[in-house]
């Protein structure tokens, strides 16, 4: 598995690890990588997967050119040097498989399966159903608050289904800009069919209501097209705004439960991103921390959770008590 560290004074201060198709880095809350740092862009740098296995760099949100990265390569991050660490892919021999396909992280709570970290059993139910539908032609489809693993799911499905390897090519529609959608689910195989690509297609309702149609009859029979919506389809059709044709070619729908909804799951992971980003022994979880932890509604999802996580291995922090955690003193708890 490739990682990337980022290095202060000679110091490894961070280790992160490129488990996705892309990474972003930046001072945004929805960057992969988060960086407290007003120096950078919201979204400073890019890590894209190559088809090998490597990765390869591209500047800022908005940037085309791509160079490729060797191991030992770096670049600088605000405050920070990111040297790249060149590893293999992920290798499922090297560790303990669950019957169902998962994996557990030996001596914690937590299980983890492509990514997916969870010590609720209701949760790792979707899991468990992920493993089952992977192979199926029908299009998946993942609901969700942001953060909640939408694409992480539709990943693990892509990882599983026949036909691997195939690049997995994700169309935002949300954030295309006017009269580019058609070209852009064309480049990601999503009408008309392509030999190396499999589409992840994300809020599609913002597709002009005819283009929908069309993206209805091209993914029926076919081989897996992935969907994200932040919004069931099924509320998205009531409002108007998802044609009746799409919405009936989306009918397994996983509906996944936002990270308040997940009992003790944000004290668990919290405590397994720590040992997976410090560099050596990661810092020691104060009680007060852990009941602030639970108690916080955590409207980002897991993606705030993994920001925070992030924020407190770059202090340098041994101990981790409620003062050290961003987070309101006394947030009231969501209800589920």
């Amino acid at each position: 598995m490739s990682h990337l560290l980022l290095v202060s004074a000679g110091a490894v201060r961070l280790r992160y690890r490129l488990d996705g198709d892309e990474t972003t880095i930046g001072r945004s809350p929805l960057a992969d990588l988060f960086v407290d740092d007003p120096a950078i862009a919201p979204i400073h740098a890019v890590l894209v997967e190559r088809d090998d296995g490597g990765h390869a760099l591209r500047a800022g949100a908005a940037g085309s050119a791509l160079a490729d990265l060797a191991d030992g390569d770096g670049f600088d991050v605000g405050p920070f040097h990111a040297r790249y660490v060149d590893g293999e892919r992920r290798d499922r021999q090297r560790e303990p498989q669950h019957a169902d396909g998962g994996t557990w992280d030996e001596g914690l709570p937590v299980a983890s399966y492509d990514g997916l970290l969870t010590s609720s059993a209701d949760f790792f139910r979707w899991i468990a159903r992920l493993e089952l539908d992977a192979h199926w032609r029908d299009p998946m489809v993942f609901v969700g608050e942001p953060g909640t693993g939408k694409s992480r799911f539709a990943r693990a499905a892509h990882r599983r289904a026949r036909g691997w390897p195939y690049r997995l090519a994700a169309v935002d529609c949300a954030s295309l800009p006017a009269g580019q959608a058609e070209a852009a689910l064309d480049a990601a195989g999503t009408l008309v069919p392509r030999p190396d690509v499999r589409p992840l297609v994300k809020e599609a309702q913002a597709l002009p209501l005819a283009l929908q149609r069309r993206l209805a009859r091209a993914v029926l029979g076919r081989p897996r097209v992935y969907f994200t919506f932040r919004q069931s389809p099924a509320d998205l059709h009531a409002e108007g705004r998802l044609h009746r044709d799409l919405f009936v070619a989306l009918q397994n729908v996983y509906d996944l439960p936002p990270l308040r909804a997940r009992g003790r799951d944000a004290e668990a992971i919290f405590e397994v991103l720590l040992a997976q980003l410090a560099p050596g022994v990661p810092p020691v979880i104060e009680p007060s921390a852990r009941e602030r932890l639970a108690l916080h509604p955590w409207p980002g999802n897991v993606r705030e959770l993994k920001n925070a996580a992030q924020r407190l291995v770059l202090s340098g922090a041994r101990t981790v008590g409620a003062a050290d955690l961003p987070l309101d003193p006394a947030p009231a708890r969501a209800s589920a």
